[in-house]
Formats: structure tokens, sequence, C-alpha cells
């Protein structure tokens, strides 16, 4: 896993992707985070409690600017946050992230949320984290009507934790899952 950062002193911290960032702080929520990147902007959340954002955008390269207010936007947002972390994904494009501390234990939820054959892809220490947070990215990225029972309907195919990689099945189409490590903590998200 790409570990982005070793200085435990960072405060806030955005990391540009292809026509997305994350945005990663340590003591500050989501809306503050969205804020800071993209000025004054109305956040808030949908009926089933996702978060959005109501402005105008436009994305121009890797930056995004805002062009307006008061106008809802085709523009995306998942947010994620445990001990210690939020962490924002902003895109064009569908998207889903999570994150997670890496010494958090999951024996006691493994076999509920990964089937015998999924448990079997990864003797990573880091795949119990990676797993839980890939399912949880792709939850988030697929809309309400997409949305089932987890356990039984988005499954793990393949799982290159030393590369980074998940890739996940969800009604016979595939999604790829990136992850990173930043500091104690392993991010999964992902775009499209």
């Amino acid at each position: 896993m790409a570990d982005t950062q070793n200085n435990l002193e960072f405060r806030t911290q955005n990391l540009e992707l292809n026509n997305s960032v994350i945005l990663l702080s340590v003591d500050k929520s989501w809306q503050e985070l969205v804020r800071e990147h993209l000025g004054d902007v109305e956040t808030g959340h949908k009926e089933n409690g996702s978060p959005t954002i109501r402005s105008k955008f436009q994305v121009q390269g890797s930056k995004f600017q805002v062009q307006g207010s008061n106008l809802t936007s085709k523009f995306q947002i998942s947010v994620s946050h445990t001990k210690g972390m939020t962490a924002v994904l902003l895109s064009d494009a569908p998207c889903g992230i999570d994150v997670e501390r890496t010494d958090r234990d999951f024996s006691r939820a493994w076999e509920r949320y990964l089937s015998p054959e999924e448990q079997s892809l990864s003797v990573s220490p880091l795949y119990p984290c990676a797993a839980w947070c890939a399912r949880e990215a792709l939850y988030k990225r697929l809309d309400d009507q997409q949305k089932g029972d987890t356990m039984t309907q988005i499954k793990i195919v393949e799982a290159d934790i030393e590369n980074n990689k998940i890739i996940m099945e969800h009604n016979d189409k595939l999604y790829e899952i990136d992850t990173l490590l930043h500091n104690d903590y392993l991010i999964a998200y992902t775009i499209g």
C-alpha cells in the first residue's frame, strides 16, 4: 500500500486525482473541508443521510471552481470519518470513500461481511481493514436504486493489497476500488 505521508503532524491534506480530489483532516468536519476547498458553499444531507453540496460547480483540469450559488449540482461527494480522521472525496463522477484506522479489530465482523471465498483472497494483515473499507466505499458510490444486501450483492472478486487494488462485483458489473495508507489509516475509494 502506498504510504502518502509519514509525518503525523499534518492537520489537513489534499490528494489530487484526475478530475477528483481527496480531502483529509484530523481536526475538521467534512463541511469545513468542503468550504475550505470550494469556498462559500451550502452543505447538507439528502433524505437517505448522504452528504450533498448545494451550488453549481465546474471541473477545470483537476481544480474545482465554484461557478454560482444556490443551484443543484451534478457534482459528486462522498464522506467518511473515523476516530481522528475525516475524508472527503469530490468528483465529477459517482464516487465513494471510506477510512478506518489500520489497528481496528475486524475479527468479530469478519465472517459477517466476507464470504469464505472472499476471506481466502489475501493473507495480508491489512486485508480485513481494506475489505471493509472497499465494501463501504462501493456501497456509498452506488445510488439508492442499486443498493441492496451488501453481503449477497456486492462481492470481492480480487484483492491485490500490495498493489492497492480491490476488484468488486455488483449486479454483474466490476468496480475497481483503490486503497492507500495515510499514517495509521487505510482509505479506500472508487470513482466512476
